[in-house]
């Protein structure tokens, strides 16, 4: 791959993924009939959005929906600026003072602090009381 694909992959402009080639010279061996090639399937992002979720009900294709219960760092009210405000090391959150989350992975935390629009006001270690394990009972 040249170092401008590669940048224009970047970017998000590359507008679809070669396919691999059916008979390639440099190779003399032929490939097994269920290996034979790739074919070419449509590119699709890795974190859909709310369009793509209605594309993709609107052509009548079936989405499982889960009622998955994680919340991401940005949904907590403990989270200021981009740290967490309740992390310290042995705490709620062990870690260091100052820590820095990634905040758009859902996940379950015993500090999280719900935000007005969450309907389920309990807090973290409420909602998820297998997260703390009390040493030695």
């Amino acid at each position: 791959m040249a170092l401008d694909d590669l940048l224009l992959r970047l970017e998000g402009q590359a507008t679809d993924t070669p396919d691999t080639p059916c008979s390639h010279p440099e190779v003399s061996v032929k490939p097994l009939p269920d290996k034979a090639c790739t074919l070419d399937t449509p590119d699709t992002s890795q974190n859909p959005s709310a369009k793509d979720w209605a594309l993709a009900e609107g052509c009548g294709i079936a989405i499982v929906k889960t009622d998955d219960d994680r919340r991401t760092c940005s949904q907590c009210l403990n989270l200021r600026g981009r740290a967490c405000a309740i992390a310290k090391p042995g705490g709620l959150v062990s870690a260091n003072l100052g820590y820095q989350p990634t905040t758009a992975v859902l996940q379950r935390c015993a500090g999280y602090l719900p935000n007005p629009n969450d309907p389920d006001k309990r807090l973290g270690r409420e909602r998820w009381t297998g997260l703390i394990q009390k040493v030695g009972k």
